[in-house]
């Protein structure tokens, strides 16, 4: 199903393991090749750090948010360093 980029902006990301909120989603990362959005950058609850949550580690979007299996999903991804090839 096609949805809007927008329904995932400042969405929560909610934790199965942990059973809350761990983050907030932001600005879509998206594949300018393909026009796929591969990921979200997010900001992480409780440090504040920016963080990048891959499109397949989502397990489900819900009403309440995007539904990851566990925070280690995204926390081992920092933000990009620009790589001139």
């Amino acid at each position: 199903m096609l949805q809007l980029s927008g329904m995932f902006i400042n969405r929560p990301v909610l934790s199965l393991r942990i059973g809350k909120q761990v983050a907030v989603t932001g600005a879509p990362l998206i594949n300018p090749n393909n026009l796929k959005i591969e990921g979200f950058y997010c900001q992480e609850d409780k440090s504040r750090r920016h963080l990048i949550l891959l499109s397949q580690d989502v397990r489900d979007i819900m009403p309440q948010g995007l539904v990851i299996n566990d925070p280690v999903s995204y926390t081992h991804l920092t933000l990009p360093t620009i790589r001139l090839v």
